[in-house]
């Protein structure tokens, strides 16, 4: 999760303050990805992967909306990347192949 923590390291240099509660809230929110992760889209750029790349979307009070791209495996959600407003989509060289199993699983 190191895009989430450099997402926070970000917004720490312009809202201090509320950077660590954007963070948990965050993470709390990417909790919804366990009970039905299918119902999420696909991202924009799934069709430059051999897999299935779909995107949560977590907005802000600023209806700016941060990305959270992952796919399914089995019975696991991977998350792969974090993107904040404004960064450019992912590409295969952005992200690691995922494989059987990882350490960043949601379940």
């Amino acid at each position: 999760m190191s895009d989430l923590n450099a997402a926070r390291e970000h917004l720490r240099q312009f809202a201090p303050e509320t950077a660590d509660r954007w963070y948990l809230s965050f993470l709390e929110a990417l909790l919804q990805l366990e009970a039905n992760p299918e119902i999420w889209p696909l991202a924009p750029e799934t069709s430059e992967f051999p897999f299935d790349l779909r995107q949560f979307l977590f907005r802000t009070k600023s209806r700016r909306a941060n990305r959270a791209l992952f796919t399914i495996i089995g019975d696991e959600v991977r998350i792969l990347a974090i993107r904040r407003p404004g960064q450019p989509l992912i590409t295969k060289d952005d992200v690691e192949q995922p494989r059987e199993r990882s350490s960043t699983a949601v379940r």
